[in-house]
């Protein structure tokens, strides 16, 4: 028989896919149960509610971003051979990941469902404001960022072009793949226009 930490990252592993498919309204226990073979009841035991059950997989999602991000601006910040802009990249390509996770759906779910989480997630994102203070830091310490160009500015730059730039209808409406699009992102940022 399974543990119930086993159990537990089943039902998590199930109920993301839902809930990322079928939103907080339509994410039904019952399916979940089912899928699973398990009953209601150990269930319950587990969850005490399926709101407990999406603020975990959201807080899983967080911290698993969170973990990859931090790893990486270390590995931006204390890495002697100077790979800053692959380093670059490899960040934004983890922020176009999270960014993609959390669309406009499932950020009005969580608003509407979860508005005591949502706030949570907002918060979220402004500590990210502190990380990109030391990828300025680095950008600068090897000639990548002059240092005249305001801290603020290279943040909601980064933050806000990606995050715009890779609105589903934006990214339907241009005759480019992601990746085209992030390399583009990419060139004119790093290179200029």
């Amino acid at each position: 028989m399974n543990t119930k930490e086993d159990l537990k990252f089943r039902i998590l592993k199930i109920a993301e896919n839902n809930y990322r498919r079928n939103s907080y309204k339509n994410l039904k226990i019952d399916e979940i149960v089912s899928e699973l073979g398990i009953s209601k009841r150990t269930f319950y035991e587990i969850f005490r509610s399926k709101q407990e059950l999406v603020s975990e997989i959201i807080e899983k999602v967080q911290v698993d971003f969170n973990l990859r991000m931090k790893e990486l601006i270390h590995k931006m910040t204390h890495d002697d051979e100077n790979h800053f802009v692959e380093d670059l990249k490899s960040l934004w390509n983890l922020i176009v990941e999270h960014t993609s996770y959390f669309n406009r759906d499932l950020i009005e779910d969580l608003k509407l469902h979860l508005p005591g989480y949502w706030s949570k997630c907002a918060k979220f994102d402004e500590d990210r404001v502190k990380d990109f203070r030391k990828i300025y830091k680095t950008g600068i310490k090897h000639g990548y960022i002059k240092p005249k160009i305001s801290e603020e500015i290279f943040y909601i730059i980064h933050f806000h072009a990606l995050k715009n730039l890779l609105k589903p209808e934006i990214i339907n409406d241009l005759p480019l793949t992601v990746n085209e699009i992030l390399s583009n992102f990419y060139e004119i940022i790093l290179m200029g226009a």
